[in-house]
């Protein structure tokens, strides 16, 4: 139950998906290792916050990112495909301090919604 702004109760339903989704997003942008869903802390943390929620393992935490990834991608293609937009494409190369070499492509664009 949580507050709505008032002093009224609203009975809020628990979504597997959706906690499964926010989580994958708490990963990336969070920029976390993806074993850190089966850190000891973060388990007890989701059992007390949402006991329904059986955090998954770090193999489905990849397999789910590189899903969420190959839809993100078809997304930015059909934007790309159907946009009247001009875009404009620059990369950017660094090397780590492991000397693992980078490569980025960005893509800048204003669309009618700026």
């Amino acid at each position: 139950m949580t507050k709505n702004g008032g002093s009224n109760l609203v009975a809020v339903g628990f979504n597997k998906e959706a906690c499964r989704k926010a989580c994958m997003r708490m990963i990336i942008l969070d920029e976390l290792p993806f074993s850190f869903v089966e850190g000891e802390g973060f388990r007890e943390f989701c059992s007390v916050a949402c006991p329904k929620f059986g955090p998954p393992s770090r193999r489905a935490v990849a397999r789910d990112i590189y899903q969420l990834y190959l839809d993100e991608k078809e997304s930015l293609k059909r934007l790309f495909t159907t946009s009247r937009q001009r875009v404009c494409l620059t990369t950017d190369t660094w090397t780590s301090l492991q000397n693992v070499n980078y490569m980025v492509v960005k893509s800048h664009f204003i669309n009618s919604e700026w």
